[in-house]
């Protein structure tokens, strides 16, 4: 399939051009991707040298798709779109857009993907994409709900949330990086996201529970 194919063509609404286009795009990316190019690693960042990234299962591929023209940016939704595949069944599906850059991490299951996105000069977000049920769960939000009204380090002006590693399948390890306080100073936070509980916990502090 060409650039042409996704270039040609007049719509009359922004909602029009998405339905017709995002197919073309999922395809696209699939055909540019393609399974030979896989590494089997459990994390990579797009966009960059390595388009696909395989499961350690082996069952589903998360593949990174960029937008050319306005057009595939309204169709993606953003510059850039992770699209999820079931190699079981060559299901796709369109599950994460984003502006500028991300790094994905699988769970050593394959259930799960974590999500870092640096939307911005200033900040990072990060979540976890759950395979069985489609879920998108916003860890950054978690653990500010949790912590932001008790470590002062989270009001910094440029503030970074990271996924550094997998614990377990149901464990994730995310670090808060940042500056712009009025000490001056970088600091570096880690939390550990329960995906069993929807519990956040502090490294080096006594357990909280949500809300409490």
């Amino acid at each position: 399939m060409g650039r042409e194919a996704l270039r040609c063509g007049h719509y009359s609404s922004g909602e029009e051009m998405k339905s017709k286009l995002l197919p073309q795009l999922v395809t696209l990316v699939v055909l540019v991707g393609g399974c030979a190019g896989i590494r089997q690693t459990a994390s990579t960042e797009f966009p960059g040298r390595q388009h696909s990234l395989l499961s350690p299962n082996g069952t589903s591929v998360v593949r990174n798709t960029d937008a050319d023209t306005q057009e595939e940016q309204i169709a993606l939704g953003d510059n850039h779109a992770l699209v999820l595949e079931d190699l079981r069944s060559g299901q796709r599906k369109m599950i994460y857009p984003y502006p500028r850059h991300v790094t994905v991490k699988w769970s050593p299951n394959g259930q799960r993907l974590a999500i870092t996105d640096f939307d911005g000069s200033d900040h990072a977000s990060c979540s976890i994409f759950s395979v069985a049920d489609e879920r998108l769960i916003n860890v950054e939000a978690a653990i500010m709900n949790e912590f932001g009204s008790y470590h002062a380090e989270l009001a910094a002006s440029h503030l970074y949330f990271a996924a550094s590693s997998w614990i377990d399948d149901k464990l994730l390890k995310v670090s808060a990086t940042g500056y712009g306080l009025s000490n001056g100073h970088l600091f570096t936070r880690n939390y550990v996201y329960n995906l069993s509980t929807g519990e956040v916990s502090a490294e080096g502090e006594k357990k909280r529970g949500l809300h409490q």
